[in-house]
């Protein structure tokens, strides 16, 4: 078995979305969105000798039957480095010989040359390691011997590309520790809203959510069309109001709500009073967790309590679709009352693992 570093664009539609299943952070299309802010969809691949048979799956959730399977995809000829033509790791061999993936890191790659850099999944979006063989989830779940190899030869090939710098974000405990990766903690709340009757156990928010029902706001799914220029001015407003500069382009959102429009697993909600935006909530499906991902609002419409009411509504909703738990996501260490609120909605602080290795000027930067 090899390693190889495989463009996305030159497996076939579907390849990898049936080894990571219902992981939407590690799917094409999650992966594609990239392209929009310049990166490069990529895969790491353990690459077997011929055709696996089996389920795809990881985390125990069993994918489409069929392991992926390569099929005469010659490297691209040029210049070997980080980002850029063939180099070490890249995929190679005989036109018509075909091999199974037997394990993959997906991920994106940013700049070229001596500045290219990885992510696994950018934004700080769950990443690591998919198997052909599924395994059992989470940070606590122990690698089997043959997992852990398969892992090892994958951060190996990694390191040996010398990126930058490179982050793995590993929710889902897939990766060994590895002294070339400087480990990280991360930190996520995980709420439980399976009950029918769920309510979060915190009054003032319950309060704050009947004042939003009372005040009669009015959520509804996104619709670029007629919602993009105020997103726009909302989106630029709160990341002023955060004092930093907008992190994602007009074009990124343009293509996320087009897959919004075709793939459930993006819900992207919406809150207007008066004609004004108010809130706007962006919420992924990721292995059967509501995840959220991006709110921006105005603060001037906060007697509305447009972000309690949009969040629980969901809960609700996503509930009658089989979810039955809430991710609330990353909280920057100096995001204090972002984390107090965090905490009224209950739940579990989750701690898992990053990493990073960075080379050359990566190391100061």
């Amino acid at each position: 078995m090899k390693v190889r570093r495989i463009p996305l664009s030159r497996l076939p539609p579907g390849a990898i979305d049936r080894l990571v299943g219902d992981h939407f952070f590690a799917s094409e299309a999650f992966a594609q969105l990239w392209r929009a802010k310049g990166g490069r969809p990529v895969v790491w691949a353990v690459v077997g000798d011929g055709p696996g048979g089996g389920a795809a799956s990881r985390g125990g959730t069993p994918g489409p039957s069929g392991t992926a399977v390569l099929s005469g995809m010659p490297g691209p000829r040029g210049a070997a480095g980080p980002g850029g033509g063939a180099g070490p790791g890249d995929a190679a061999g005989p036109r018509g010989a075909a091999a199974a993936i037997v394990a993959i890191v997906p991920g994106v790659e940013f700049g070229r040359g001596p500045i290219a850099r990885f992510a696994s999944m950018p934004d700080g979006c769950y990443g690591g390691v998919f198997f052909a063989e599924g395994r059992d989830d989470g940070p606590a779940a122990a690698l089997s011997a043959e997992h852990e190899r398969l892992a090892r030869m994958l951060l190996d090939a990694v390191a040996r590309r010398r990126y930058l710098r490179a982050h793995l974000f590993d929710f889902y405990g897939t990766l060994p520790a590895d002294p070339r990766f400087e480990t990280f903690t991360c930190t996520t709340t995980l709420v439980d809203i399976s009950d029918p009757r769920w309510d979060p156990p915190d009054k003032t928010l319950l309060a704050q959510i009947r004042k939003a029902r009372r005040e009669g706001i009015h959520v509804e799914p996104f619709d670029w069309s007629r919602h993009r220029d105020s997103f726009l001015q909302l989106m630029r407003a709160t990341e002023r109001r955060h004092g930093q500069r907008p992190r994602f382009s007009r074009r990124f959102f343009a293509r996320l709500a087009a897959l919004a429009q075709r793939d459930e697993r993006v819900q992207w909600l919406w809150c207007e009073h008066d004609g004004h935006p108010a809130a706007s909530h962006i919420y992924v499906l990721e292995h059967g967790v509501l995840q959220g991902w991006q709110i921006y609002f105005d603060k001037a419409f906060s007697f509305l309590k447009p972000n309690q009411y949009m969040r629980f509504t969901t809960c609700r909703a996503m509930l009658q679709r089989g979810i039955h738990w809430l991710n609330l996501g990353g909280t920057p260490e100096n995001a204090p009352g972002l984390a107090s609120y965090k905490r009224r909605w209950g739940g579990e602080v989750i701690r898992y693992p990053g990493y990073v290795r960075s080379c050359g000027p990566g190391r100061w930067l």
